[in-house]
């Protein structure tokens, strides 16, 4: 190795051209790699699938995924065991009211433009009047409740509501373009 330095030194030439040639032969070779976009792998995975119609998800868990679990983890050389507990969900019907009254809300918002200064910001108005009686000199050691704070309400109800109100309103307003 001692003789290749004193040789590189007394030629340059000769050391500028090994360096060049050794480059070349490095491009060319990256050029020339086959690289496949998706290669085919076979990740070791083991899927246990256990159904148990009627079971409650601690059932499932204790009695089944547990156990299961248990068993795999004896395996040799098994890096991670998961598993997930599902209750199936069966399939239902759906009233007639209920569907008419989604695709009434579906409808509704599709043609709704939103209009921000109809809203309130009832939080940050809070917080002004709080900021505006501290300024005042005023202590301040409680919360403002805010009004309505304990009514519940049936959400139903005000959807079905809020629908009727809307359509009642684009009724009126077709009736206003067929008119005019």
């Amino acid at each position: 190795m001692h003789t290749l330095a004193q040789l590189c030194v007394r030629r340059p030439v000769f050391a500028t051209m090994l360096i060049l040639s050794l480059v070349v032969v490095g491009i060319f070779s990256y050029f020339s790699l086959g690289v496949d976009l998706f290669p085919k792998v076979d990740i070791p995975t083991v899927v246990v699938i256990i159904a148990n119609p009627g079971a409650s998800p601690e059932e499932i868990e204790t009695e089944i995924s547990k156990r299961v679990e248990d068993a795999v983890n004896t395996i040799s050389e098994v890096d991670e065991v998961r598993s997930t507990s599902e209750v199936p969900v069966p399939a239902g019907e759906v009233a007639a009211k209920e569907l008419a009254l989604a695709k009434m809300l579906i409808e509704q918002t599709a043609t709704d433009v939103f209009e921000p200064a109809k809203f309130r910001d009832t939080v940050r108005e809070r917080v002004m009047e709080a900021i505006q009686r501290k300024v005042d000199g005023q202590d301040i050691t409680a919360d403002v409740t805010p009004d309505g704070g304990g009514k519940i309400i049936d959400l139903m109800e005000a959807l079905k509501a809020s629908l009727a109100k809307t359509s009642a309103v684009v009724e009126e307003d077709e009736l206003k373009v067929k008119a005019s």
